[in-house]
Order: C-alpha cells, then structure tokens, then sequence
C-alpha cells in the first residue's frame, strides 16, 4: 500500500570533491501513478560567512517578497531587487521569484558559488539576533 497519492520516488545524492559539495535531488513520477505529482523542496543552506561584508549577487531587477514585513499585505506585495549587491546586515528573510540559478556569495577574503537546476527560487535568509531563539542554530551563527 502506497502511503501518499499519487506515487513517487525520490533519491537525493551528494557527492563531495576536493573543492566542491555536489547534490542531487531527483523526483519520479512513475507511469502508473494515478496522477501527476506536484511538489516544492526546500533545501536549506546555511554559510558560515561575516554577515557583516557578504555580499550575494545577481539579484539586482529580480522580483521578491519581503517576509520581515509586519504585516501579511505588506509580505505579500512584490517589489523589485534594485541593489547589484544584496547584503544582510539587517534581518533578512526575502524570497527571490525566478532567479538566476547561479549565485555568488562574496567577501574580503572568500566567495562561494552556488549553481542550481530546476530550483527557480532562492531565499535569502539572516535571523540576525532572533537567531538565538532557534534550538539548532549555532551559537552566533547567524
């Protein structure tokens, strides 16, 4: 007996290199399935960086939403990425539409590159102080 509908298969593999992390998510909706699958991943990621000089790009003419808004109109009204450069020295919880699929994260001495396929949405996200009231965070981790 299948315990969701319709049926699917999943596997997610992650392969690590000298310089790299790779994964790999891959979803399967087969044949037989009485219908078609619909279905977000939300993959979590969190980089150790100084928040205080990182910076995230492109971004810039990228639609989003800004979840630290107080109130749920304001959350849900679209607004438009004008900075070449993101940063998150603020609270940060903003939920880019559509992007690019290649990010750069940047600061004085480093950067990380992060590629996605299929993924058409990126959050950027730094709790700032309120991350302190998460259980699992890091002490001074965000």
């Amino acid at each position: 007996m299948t315990k969701y509908e319709p049926k699917f298969e999943i596997s997610y593999t992650v392969t690590l290199f000298e310089n790299q992390l790779g994964t790999n998510l891959t979803v399967y909706n087969p044949p037989d399935s009485i219908k078609e699958l619909e279905f977000q991943a939300l993959l979590h990621n969190y980089f150790r960086v100084p928040a205080t000089s990182v910076r995230i790009t492109p971004l810039q003419n990228v639609g989003y939403y800004d979840k630290t808004r107080t109130t749920d109109e304001e959350k849900a009204i679209r607004r438009i990425e004008f900075r070449a450069e993101v940063d998150v020295q603020n609270y940060t919880d903003f939920v880019y539409e559509d992007a690019h699929g290649v990010y750069t994260l940047a600061w004085p001495d480093g950067k990380i590159i992060i590629e996605t396929k299929n993924f058409k949405d990126v959050v950027i996200w730094n709790p700032q102080g309120e991350g302190n009231k998460i259980g699992d965070m890091e002490k001074g981790g965000w």
